[in-house]
């Protein structure tokens, strides 16, 4: 007896291969069952997080990092309910970015604290000029075998001071949190009350993005490979986090390598976990009853 397939993913992406390494009932439940589970809703945290992001982005268009017919043409693509894209067709940009990104539930305490983040940041090492694109949406087929179809939305894409392209996604961290959130070690620069205060303890440029935060790697890893850096020759990505606690706010930028070492790792974990989704070979580490899976679910955490 095995667990009933209703559909495969048609693609992985950072977050899903997360999911599915981490909680595998809940992959299942969610991307192949009959009757799949819902996604959970989007937390209050995630929707600030969200509402920056869009306070951000609007002011890039605004500073023509990149045509708004163009930005307009990017979030459209990736609505995929009909309805919602109808509805939004003669709206503004900014309202469409809006409702496709932020939960209705939690968008009047978003709104409001996304700008008040967006307003200390702009204070607090935002260089507009480095920017190169934002919001880039993109296909990508990790060869050769199997071929395993990815998919990342990138933040943004930085001009280095090699003058290299390269992938750079913001991190908002600690809001709702009782103690709140103090930056990762490796900053290479933070910022707060408007004032520079240093690189971290720690920091060393020879210090890799994956033992800083792998997970911050493996995003920025699969964001390079869709901008078209070839698997395997190092290259390096951009951070920048604002970390939250109730005294201050500090906005620390971390820029390191990925290593082709961590590059050839991650790529066979794409086309393990493909290959596993493509036979069902991981369900049979489950249980065959959708009772007991739905239980194991429940039990999963996502830092597991």
């Amino acid at each position: 007896m095995t667990l009933p397939i209703a559909k495969y993913p048609s693609y992985l992406s950072p977050s899903s291969l997360k999911v599915f390494e981490r909680q595998p009932n809940t992959f299942y439940l969610q991307r192949m069952a009959p009757d799949p589970i819902p996604y959970e809703p989007q937390s209050l945290p995630a929707a600030v997080g969200s509402a920056f992001d869009y306070y951000v982005k609007i002011d890039l268009v605004k500073k023509g990092v990149i045509e708004e017919s163009i930005f307009r043409d990017r979030i459209f693509r990736d609505i995929w309910n009909p309805t919602q894209k109808d509805k939004l067709q003669d709206k503004s940009t900014a309202h469409a970015m809006w409702v496709t990104n932020v939960s209705e539930e939690h968008s009047d305490e978003a709104e409001k604290f996304g700008k008040f983040l967006f307003d200390k940041y702009r204070y607090n090492g935002y260089k507009p000029e480095i920017f190169e694109d934002i919001e880039i949406h993109r296909h990508y087929n990790l060869l050769p075998d199997p071929v395993v179809p990815l998919f990342g939305k990138l933040d943004a894409t930085v001009r280095g001071p090699d003058g290299d392209v390269e992938p750079f996604v913001w991190k908002t961290s600690g809001y709702g949190s009782e103690s709140g959130m103090s930056p990762k070690k490796g900053y290479s620069q933070a910022y707060r009350d408007g004032q520079p205060i240093g690189a971290h303890k720690d920091y060393s440029p020879d210090v890799p993005m994956h033992e800083i935060n792998p997970e911050w790697a493996a995003q920025l890893c699969v964001y390079g490979w869709i901008m078209g850096k070839p698997i395997g020759v190092p290259f390096y990505g951009q951070i920048e986090g604002l970390f939250i606690r109730s005294h201050a706010i500090t906005v620390a930028k971390y820029r390191a390598e990925i290593t082709q070492e961590f590059q050839i790792q991650l790529a066979a974990r794409f086309r393990m976990a493909w290959l596993s989704i493509k036979t069902g070979s991981f369900l049979r580490q489950l249980n065959p009853i959708r009772d007991f899976v739905e239980l194991a679910a429940a039990q999963e955490e996502w830092w597991m």
